[in-house]
């Protein structure tokens, strides 16, 4: 069963900039296709409000998922995930859901 993680980032007003910087030089997206089981991954940025963004991966499993989690600290500088940290408003915890259905464009 596929799965998809969903993490919703509210960045504090006038650091968005700093938050896109800290996330690419963070390369999240990029680390986490290293991970066996990984699928996707995108940014996402609300298209009238800069200040909600959302990181969304597809896993082959939950398992996957969680060991990304678990790697995170560990590939990402600490200042990185410091400046991340930084800009954020209060964080929400990420959610994985198991995809139930999906269609795509043929």
């Amino acid at each position: 069963m596929i799965y998809r993680s969903i993490l919703r980032f509210h960045v504090q007003a006038g650091m968005a900039d700093e938050f896109q910087a800290a996330y690419d030089a963070g390369e999240f997206l990029t680390r986490a296709a290293d991970v066996p089981g990984f699928i996707r991954a995108d940014l996402l940025r609300h298209e009238s409000d800069d200040h909600e963004y959302v990181a969304m991966a597809e896993w082959e499993n939950k398992e996957a998922y969680l060991e990304w989690q678990e790697r995170i600290p560990k590939l990402v500088p600490g200042d990185v995930l410091a400046r991340v940290g930084a800009v954020l408003a209060p964080p929400e915890s990420g959610n994985v859901y198991a995809v139930l259905q999906s269609v795509s464009a043929s």
